[in-house]
């Protein structure tokens, strides 16, 4: 988690073959400051 409260959210593999998002950033109350989605068919192994 950042100072400010933000943190990032790794999803994974959610089983899906359409783009889901593989990791999400959110502020301290929880709002979605951004999605990040392979739309190639790849998949998330892991979130730093």
């Amino acid at each position: 988690m950042h100072p400010t409260g933000e943190r990032v959210i790794g999803w994974g593999f959610l089983g899906s073959t359409s783009p889901t998002p593989a990791m999400s950033e959110v502020d301290a109350l929880g709002n979605v400051l951004m999605d990040l989605a392979f739309t190639n068919g790849s998949r998330s192994y892991r979130v730093v």
